[in-house]
């Protein structure tokens, strides 16, 4: 799934992990707006709704090095 280029915020990104995407396998989020917090959701629930995330684009968001180490810690967050 491809949401690059737009202004899909932390709110976004929380109105997905809402839901469960059992089969995908990519998810771009380049230039979206995602801060710390967005990192900290993703941290918190990609296993439980993208069990099968196997690619994560990120590139050209606003999360800082405390958020990318939360991302680079975490289980289930693709590297």
């Amino acid at each position: 799934m491809n949401l690059q280029h737009n202004r899909f915020s932390d709110e976004g990104l929380s109105r997905l992990l809402d839901e469960t995407w059992p089969s995908l396998e990519r998810l771009g989020l380049r230039f979206v707006g995602l801060t710390d917090a967005g990192a900290r959701a993703l941290v918190e629930r990609v296993a439980t709704a993208l069990p099968s995330l196997r690619v994560l684009e990120l590139d050209f968001n606003d999360i800082t090095e405390e958020g990318a180490r939360m991302l680079a810690d975490a289980e289930g967050v693709p590297r």
